[in-house]
């Protein structure tokens, strides 16, 4: 299985996926796997598009039944304010979060022990200064998260405080700064951020076609094992078979430069 699994992959790499390829893994999707639901109903999602992301974290996000947080970037001036989270080095402008609520950080924080991009949490506490907790304009003190995998020393509750991080760039030539904290939501989390990350097991939906080189085998390639991965939604093979015309075209392109 693990075999079948690593092949499937290689050619999906190489854009030679084949019918038999197809017929494999469906039988990982979702409507074919209804018996699992249960075994996969706290696992990461890894989806396409960041409009079924935002939607589903914040559906998840709701279910918690705890008092959402929103929490507003600190911004020197306007521009700073208008600029996304990929150019303010991963910092979002506005983040709601609950006790409970499952994130990921955004950047290296301590990579030897653990905290690095892309490792994943648990929110455990969100902590203020007393009287300011409804006051959205100010940052709260830390919040405490638990990290399974992190290695280090660790506060009461096996949680460690992460504190707000300020990051300097530069928008339409503008000097910006903005202030929040390096984490974002993650019961579902994008393809491209998905990168580096090994689970156990996820579901993901691999999008409607092939809009970046590689995002397929990228998506497909986080779990351990074929066991690990269910797919929802499914897809018709040409789906799959697209992936040999991305794959011709950049050669072409390559050839032509």
């Amino acid at each position: 299985s693990q075999l079948v699994f690593r092949n499937i992959l290689s050619r999906i790499a190489s854009g030679e996926v084949t019918n038999n390829d197809y017929m494999e893994l469906s039988k990982r999707f979702n409507e074919n796997n209804m018996h699992l639901v249960e075994n996969y109903r706290d696992s990461l999602r890894i989806i396409s598009r960041n409009a079924d992301i935002d939607s589903f974290n914040y559906a998840e996000l709701r279910k918690n039944n705890n008092p959402v947080a929103i929490i507003n970037a600190i911004h020197n001036n306007r521009t700073a304010s208008e600029a996304t989270a990929d150019e303010a080095m991963g910092l979002q402008k506005t983040l709601r979060l609950s006790v409970g609520a499952k994130i990921i950080l955004r950047q290296n924080l301590w990579t030897s022990k653990g905290l690095c991009n892309g490792t994943l949490g648990e929110i455990k506490d969100i902590v203020y200064k007393p009287g300011e907790q409804d006051n959205q304009s100010n940052l709260p003190l830390c919040i405490m998260v638990h990290f399974p995998r992190y290695t280090g020393p660790v506060c009461y509750g096996n949680t460690i405080p992460i504190v707000p991080s300020s990051v300097s760039f530069k928008k339409s030539n503008v000097n910006c700064t903005r202030k929040q904290f390096p984490i974002q939501l993650a019961y579902a989390i994008s393809i491209h951020r998905s990168q580096g990350i090994t689970l156990e097991k996820a579901v993901i939906d691999i999008g409607p076609n092939e809009f970046a080189l590689g995002m397929t085998y990228v998506a497909l390639s986080r779990v351990k094992t074929i066991d690990g991965l269910i797919l929802d939604p499914s897809f018709p093979w040409r789906r799959l078979e697209a992936i040999k015309s991305r794959k011709i075209l950049q050669r072409k392109e390559t050839r032509i430069e």
